[in-house]
Formats: C-alpha cells, sequence, structure tokens
C-alpha cells in the first residue's frame, strides 16, 4: 500500500501542475524528480513545495532550495529569486509563510533523479516572511529576511553542510546588525555594529555589539572590548541628540542648531540660530518641487506637504556643512540637496544636483577638496540606498555615483574611504564598494563576511 500511496501522492502533484497550466493558478514545482523525493517522504505538503532556487554549489551536486505550503498557492505571485540572487523588493523576494515549510535538498548533477534532504523546517510564526540570499558558497546559505513595516520578527537564517559529504552540519539565526555609530576619537575609527530588535518567537532577544576599526589591508578587524573607544557602551549608537552632527559649533559656540518637535519622528534641525537671531533653512516650495521633481509633483496625492530639515552636518572651516532630510511618502516631500551655513555671510549657500533631487542625505563627509554623501529615500516601509555620492568641491571632476547599501557613517584613513551602512561594514576600492555583513557560524560565533553568492559557473561572486 505504500507504493500505493506514493504513487497517488506523485499522482496528484503531477495532476496539480497540469491543472496550473490550464489557468486554475495553483503553484507547483515543475521538476518531476524532485516532486518523487518528496512523495517518498509522504509529506502532506509534498505536491505544493515550490522550487525557488537552484544553485550549482559543487561539482557533485545543485542545492535546491524550496518552499512549501500545506495547500495550494493561488495568489500567483513569481517566488524566483530574482536577478542572479540580487537583492530585490519584497514582492520579489521568495515568502515564507506562517506555519509553511523551507527546505534545502541536494540534487545530483549526474543523476537528477537522486534528491537527498538536507534540512526540513517550519515558519514558527503567524507572518509571512521575505527572503534574499546574502551569502551562498558550498558549504552554507544565508538567507537575509526583507523586514516590512515595522517587522522585525525574522532574523538571518544561515544553513551550514558538506554538499560532498552529502550532510546537514546545522543551522544558526541571529538578527540582523547594522552599523549605529562610529567612535572616531581613537585612531583608527571604530565602527559600532548593532544587531535589530527583539526577533521573537526566536531565541536570544538580547541587544548585541560588536566593534570592529579599518585594517591594514583595507578590510576591517575585531577591536577587543578592552580597547573600545570611552564612549562605546551598550547604550552607544542609540541616536543620541548630536548623533547627525554638532549642535554647537563656530567661535565659542555662538551658533546652535534650531531644532523642534517633529511628532513621532523625534526632533528636526530647521535652522541655525546666533543668539536671538535665527536663520531658517531655506525650504522648498511646490514651484521648486515641480522644477526639481516633476514625477513627484504630478504623481498626485492631493496637495504634497514640503517636510525638509537639516540633516547630517559636519564643520568645515568657517562653514557648517550639511544634507538636507526629509519624509517622501504619504503626503509629505521635499527636494534633496546639500550645502553649507557660511558663520562669516550668515547665509546658506545650497545645491541641488539631479543626482541627489530624489534623496535625503543619510551620511556626509566633507574633505579638503571633495564631499562625500551617503543618500537614501525615507518611505513608509523604510528606508531604501540612494547609493554614494562623490562631489568635487573645485568642480574639476564630474559627480559620481557608487553603488552601495543605505550609507549612515562615512570615514577616512590612511586614505582609505571606510562606511558604515544599514547592511554592516564596506570599503571604497577604486571604482566600487566593498561590502561585509555579520554572520553567525555554526559554532556560534559572529564575524565579518563579504556577502558573496555562486554564479551559474560556480564562481563565487558579490551579492551585492
Amino acid at each position: 500500500m505504500e507504493w500505493l500511496r506514493a504513487a497517488l501522492l506523485v499522482f496528484l502533484g503531477v495532476a496539480a501542475f497540469a491543472q496550473e497550466q490550464r489557468g486554475a493558478g495553483c503553484a507547483h514545482d515543475t521538476a518531476v524528480p524532485f516532486l518523487q523525493h518528496l512523495a517518498q517522504r509522504r509529506s502532506p505538503e509534498a505536491a505544493y513545495f515550490r522550487d525557488s532556487l537552484s544553485a550549482p554549489i559543487h561539482e557533485c551536486c545543485t542545492l535546491l532550495v524550496a518552499w512549501g505550503n500545506g495547500s495550494c498557492w493561488r495568489d500567483g505571485k513569481e517566488w524566483a529569486v530574482r536577478e542572479a540572487l540580487r537583492r530585490a523588493p519584497p514582492d520579489g523576494a521568495p515568502s515564507w509563510g506562517p506555519g509553511s515549510l523551507l527546505g534545502l535538498f541536494l540534487q545530483e548533477r549526474e543523476n537528477p533523479g537522486r534528491v537527498h534532504e538536507l534540512t526540513v523546517v517550519r515558519n514558527p510564526a503567524l507572518a509571512d516572511a521575505h527572503f534574499v540570499v546574502e551569502r551562498l558558497t558550498e558549504s552554507e546559505i544565508v538567507l537575509k529576511h526583507l523586514a516590512g513595516k515595522g517587522d522585525s520578527r525574522f532574523p538571518s537564517i544561515g544553513f551550514f553542510f558538506d554538499a560532498a559529504a552529502k550532510r546537514f552540519r546545522g543551522q544558526a539565526v541571529w538578527r540582523h546588525f547594522r552599523a549605529a555609530a562610529v567612535a572616531r576619537g581613537r585612531q583608527p575609527p571604530q565602527f559600532v555594529l548593532r544587531n535589530d530588535r527583539r526577533a521573537e518567537p526566536f531565541e536570544d532577544p538580547s541587544v548585541r555589539i560588536l566593534v570592529f576599526r579599518p585594517a591594514a589591508e583595507g578590510g576591517f578587524e575585531p577591536v577587543p572590548e578592552s580597547e573600545w573607544a570611552p564612549e562605546i557602551d551598550d547604550e552607544f549608537g542609540g541616536g543620541g541628540s548630536e548623533a547627525s552632527g554638532p549642535l554647537r559649533f563656530g567661535p565659542e559656540g555662538r551658533f546652535s542648531v534650531e531644532t523642534v518637535e517633529d511628532g513621532y519622528r523625534g526632533r528636526k534641525a530647521v535652522g541655525v540660530r546666533e543668539g536671538a537671531d535665527l536663520y531658517p533653512l531655506p525650504a522648498s516650495d511646490a514651484e521648486r518641487l515641480r522644477g526639481a521633481r516633476p514625477e513627484k509633483h504630478a504623481s498626485g496625492y492631493g496637495q504634497w506637504k514640503i517636510d525638509e530639515a537639516i540633516g547630517h552636518r559636519q564643520v568645515f572651516a568657517d562653514r557648517l556643512w550639511f544634507g538636507k532630510t526629509f519624509y517622501d511618502s504619504e503626503g509629505y516631500a521635499g527636494a534633496g540637496g546639500f550645502g553649507y551655513f557660511d558663520m562669516t555671510a550668515r547665509r546658506y549657500v545650497i545645491f541641488s544636483p539631479p543626482a541627489v533631487r530624489d534623496y535625503s542625505v543619510s551620511a556626509l563627509l566633507v574633505e579638503e577638496d571633495t564631499l562625500w554623501l551617503g543618500l537614501k529615500q525615507r518611505g513608509e516601509y523604510g528606508d531604501r540606498s540612494g547609493g554614494l555620492l562623490r562631489w568635487d568641491l573645485a568642480g574639476g571632476r564630474l559627480p559620481r555615483l557608487f553603488d552601495a547599501p543605505l550609507v549612515s557613517f562615512i570615514a577616512r584613513w590612511r586614505g582609505g574611504l571606510y562606511l558604515g551602512t544599514a547592511e554592516g561594514l564596506a570599503v571604497v576600492k577604486g571604482n566600487r564598494v566593498e561590502n561585509h555583513s555579520v554572520r553567525q557560524g555554526p559554532d556560534g560565533g559572529f564575524e565579518l563576511a563579504r556577502p558573496l553568492v555562486l554564479n551559474s559557473s560556480g564562481q563565487a561572486q558579490p551579492a551585492y
């Protein structure tokens, strides 16, 4: 009877797939050997597994990652990871639904009919989770959660295996680490990485802090706790009043950044004060928004409310350099730009080149002849990176935009440019940005590693 049950499951799976092809809308995996393997496991979800990733990770095997459900997929979404495993918006990433399964399998390359199960785990939460592949090698795969609006329940998940031996070595779950601060008082500067909020129902909800500094070879090295800068403690990087730059500046601190309450978003900087005199930030109006961002102006959300403020800032010579910041959703808008307040002339100079008009400034570093800007879009469902911009203050070089995760901090050390990002850390090398993110190994320890994936030829390449 067991053979009959297995045959029936295979028949139902193939029949259901055929029904989908006729327009019923049920989504099933199309690889018959894979379905046969699942049927042999006698899993009630067998006919409803969807192959979402297939990667040749070893000369012997192809890794299959699949999501499974106890009922038919009927929403018609595309579950394949797009653009060679690069990051994608949540609606284009695989979805791990409430109570559904995630399976890892090794399929023999010379005998595709043989599939070996590594592990199958069930989503323990009552919510959808969307993932992208952050790291894929011949011995591990790391799935990074794409958090939605206010959603921090899911951590990153790493699966470790021996492909040649077709053996599963274990898994680790950890919450995403982001750059929370940079301590410039020490040389080299120290970057503080902090993991996200509680990730129930997973264990270990405590906040962790890791500290790294630039290394001589152009990478990063961990800083022993005994060598941490004095200002680093468990509360460091929580977004203090001067997290975006100085509040007082100029001779004898005669100038101050004027801040006002901004509802649930805290306080925002609206100008510069000198005693009783207030120099408000020149704000855009509807006409300025139409000229700078015609598509935004024409997109039609009633009457846009301009919500611009002074963001990240740095004093250089007799000027307070800053980037503008604005919320860009739910009826609010702005025109991106950067500039300075001249302490001698008591006036603002604002630049708004096309490369920055759609973005807020997320980080800033002023040097003798160069300005570095991190760019981001502040939206209802979180912030999105606009890259890293290099601006020549002398006007002799064209501006250059680097593809980079959301940049939060920029520091220079020994000729190298180092970044704290929403994905971890990064360093600018020539015309590219080399990214590093925190991973937890099978032994439970944390380390900084480059996000890498194997391409179709089995060669490692940056995931982003």
